[in-house]
């Protein structure tokens, strides 16, 4: 069989989908020489992957993402490469992408939180989702929550859909030792909570803030809050609140962390904090329990369900409760022993490996459907 990946999120700076697609194609090659795997990428990613498995090749496809091309322009290099089935590896298909294939739909952020677009796009995102689930044979979820969703708002059939939970990625590595060198570059002069990924309105991060004044006020100036990741100029009301709130040099903004440092941030934070009003999944708590540092969360969407007890929960709209829960885990050396003793015991239910196994074992049922 002939099956081809829609690599094209893969790459150096890979996040969250990009991340999924690398480990998938890494561990199905590991166990599957069999299958014919044919894997579309994009310029960067297409120049540094190393082709090692002779049952692999590899089509630079230079078409970007969310786009009008995306679109018309897609289809032909699938057609060309005379495939048995196509793994779309997000909900962005081709709408007029009519032969067998599969795809991953990690959650249903687009249509609950959607991007501040224009009408139009808005709506073009919602016929592009509703399509790619309508007509793939088999739908592959991370957790229960998007399985729910795609059953609730868009009348998925349960039995279309296969859960597969993801892992903490493989290169991530915590730090053994601590340098305290990198907190001088991030301007962080105390002991300071940390959060790292989007800074989009359903991240809840202006809670946090707001959260995280509550805690100042009881104790003054004895915490920082780190907030890493990307700044989305699009969304100003994060630095904004800050400001309004004189939070300045209590809540760093610290911009893109490198891989290099990522780890040294983790494991030097008195905890990570993950405030989000909805995910698919979540890789960095995951990131943040193998650094040992404790987790704090928020108690909605799937979140419980992935950390179960490896993390101290909170109401995500409740701004004092996530004040105090973030108090209960610096001030309590009994709740932090705990949440560090559970840590290692979730990390061990998610597996880069049985992921890759499931989703083959999806591939060899399609194949017998058609």
């Amino acid at each position: 069989m002939r099956i081809g990946i829609d690599a094209r999120f893969y790459g150096p700076r890979a996040t969250g989908i990009g991340i999924y697609t690398e480990e998938l194609i890494k561990n199905l090659l590991k166990i599957d020489q069999t299958n014919q795997y044919v894997i579309f990428l994009r310029k960067e990613a297409y120049r540094s992957y190393q082709i090692k498995n002779k049952n692999v090749e590899k089509v630079l496809t230079e078409i970007p993402h969310y786009s009008f091309k995306e679109q018309t322009a897609l289809n032909p290099y699938f057609k060309a490469a005379k495939l048995d089935l196509v793994h779309f590896t997000h909900f962005n298909k081709p709408i007029f992408y009519h032969q067998p294939y599969l795809v991953t739909i990690h959650d249903l952020t687009m249509l609950f939180y959607p991007p501040r677009t224009n009408f139009l796009k808005k709506k073009i995102f919602e016929w592009v989702i509703k399509s790619a689930v309508k007509n793939a044979l088999k739908i592959i979820v991370p957790s229960q929550q998007t399985k729910k969703d795609l059953n609730e708002y868009l009348n998925v059939p349960t039995e279309k859909i296969e859960l597969i939970y993801e892992a903490l990625p493989s290169n991530f590595k915590p730090a053994k030792i601590k340098n305290r060198t990198i907190l001088k570059k991030y301007r962080i002069t105390k002991p300071y909570l940390f959060y790292t990924g989007q800074q989009k309105p359903h991240k809840n991060l202006i809670r946090l803030v707001e959260a995280f004044k509550d805690l100042n006020r009881k104790y003054p100036s004895k915490w920082q809050l780190v907030l890493a990741g990307k700044i989305d100029p699009s969304h100003p009301e994060l630095g904004q609140k800050i400001e309004e709130l004189n939070l300045k040099d209590e809540v760093i903004l610290a911009g893109f962390v490198r891989d290099q440092d990522l780890p040294q941030l983790y494991v030097q934070a008195q905890a990570y904090v993950l405030p989000s009003l909805y995910e698919g999944f979540g890789l960095p708590p995951l990131e943040a329990m193998a650094s040992k540092i404790p987790v704090i969360a928020s108690s909605s969407s799937c979140i419980p369900e992935i950390l179960g007890d490896g993390a101290y929960y909170f109401d995500p709209k409740n701004i004092q409760e996530m004040s105090r829960a973030m108090e209960g885990v610096l001030l309590s050396p009994k709740i932090r022993q705990k949440l560090l003793k559970n840590g290692p015991k979730i990390l061990v239910r998610y597996s880069w490996q049985k992921n890759a196994r499931q989703t083959l074992k999806i591939y060899q049922n399609l194949r017998k459907l058609n």
